[in-house]
């Protein structure tokens, strides 16, 4: 009976039968040689599982970029982990403007908002960015463009700048002591920012939509914050975890 080009011969292991026999071997060779030609090279990425959260632990770079990896199950928020990239100081000329907070003499007057996300219901670690600008951490938020509504655009802001979904929740305080909320831009305009703060919870991770603005992401527990840290975002953070649910006004 005739055995089939690849047929097992049973007393010598398998073997590769037929005229092909050679030429399929020798090609198996070579990809090998292939692959192992870019393990060596670090051709190939490999995927790691982020550690639990840990608020005294160093953050974990990934590959310079800014990601998170959604755990299985919609619309549950993963463990709360370390995921940034520590582009830094690289991210901006040596020479470029800051930003700079408790500025004076605004130049105009806008209306901002912010998020304190919980990585998870009742939870103690919040969703923090780093801004490209200046180098500092703080929460997601920023301007009203026309037509958006405050939820809308603190959905939009907190999807762009940390590729998260959230749901947004009570509101924390309303900002706007000129002593304290007018920051001026590298390109000298003084703003005094009226600012939403609202809480949120952590739904679904995504792309970073505007990745200029930021190089790092992260979980971080609020009583350790990292550094530098916005000055004026501080407050907000001590308002929403005072313990109770009345919204400030300062």
């Amino acid at each position: 009976m005739p055995r089939s080009p690849c047929a097992l011969d049973a007393s010598r292991g398998p073997r590769l039968h037929g005229r092909g026999g050679g030429i399929i071997l020798r090609t198996l060779v070579s990809c090998a040689f292939v692959v192992v030609g870019f393990v060596a090279r670090g051709d190939f990425a490999v995927t790691r599982a982020l550690p639990p959260f840990d608020a005294s632990a160093q953050p974990v770079e990934i590959a310079n970029e800014i990601r998170f990896e959604p755990e299985p199950g919609a619309g549950v928020a993963p463990e709360p982990a370390f995921c940034e990239s520590d582009r830094g100081e690289a991210a901006r000329a040596p020479d470029a403007a800051l930003s700079r907070y408790f500025a004076a003499d605004p130049t105009e007057v806008r209306l901002s908002v912010s998020a304190i996300v919980r990585s998870r219901p009742g939870a103690r670690e919040i969703l923090l960015m780093r801004r490209s600008d200046n180098g500092h951490w703080g929460l997601p938020g920023g301007y009203l463009e026309p037509g958006e509504s405050v939820t809308q655009a603190t959905l939009r802001e907190v999807r762009e700048e940390t590729g998260w979904s959230v749901d947004v929740g009570r509101l924390v305080g309303v900002y706007s002591d000129p002593s304290r909320q007018v920051i001026e831009y590298p390109d000298r305009r003084r703003v005094q920012a009226i600012n939403l703060c609202f809480e949120a919870l952590a739904r679904e991770a995504g792309p970073v939509g505007t990745p200029g603005e930021v190089t790092g992401i992260g979980f971080y527990a609020v009583d350790a914050l990292p550094e530098p840290f916005v000055p004026i975002h501080a407050i907000r953070i001590e308002d929403c975890f005072a313990g109770d649910a009345a919204a400030r006004v300062r």
